[in-house]
């Protein structure tokens, strides 16, 4: 049995992370469920500039867009990366 794509993805780009220093300018998140009614995975600007990491997104189909904002997203969530670094890129609707 296969695993989504969301899980696929996530596997993936953790072990690239794990080989990859350094790696503070790396993460992934997820959108949830956004206003359009979509989910969305969304890669950091770096990831885009690093082989490994363009070719996962290439893989999947990934297209540029802007830094998703409280207005387009209910929520977003740090699935890989340091936590610290990104503090600003994570919200819920209940905070």
């Amino acid at each position: 049995m296969s695993q989504s794509p969301l899980y696929e993805i996530q596997d993936v780009f953790t072990k690239l992370f794990l080989a990859h220093e350094p790696r503070n300018e790396l993460a992934l998140f997820s959108g949830g469920w956004s206003k359009s009614q979509t989910f969305n995975l969304y890669f950091s600007p770096k990831c885009a500039e690093i082989s490994s990491f363009k070719d996962l997104i290439d893989s999947y189909k990934g297209v540029p867009c802007d830094k998703p904002s409280r207005e387009t997203e209910r929520e977003m969530n740090l699935l890989v990366g340091e936590q610290g670094e990104w503090e600003d890129m994570i919200w819920h609707p209940y905070l």
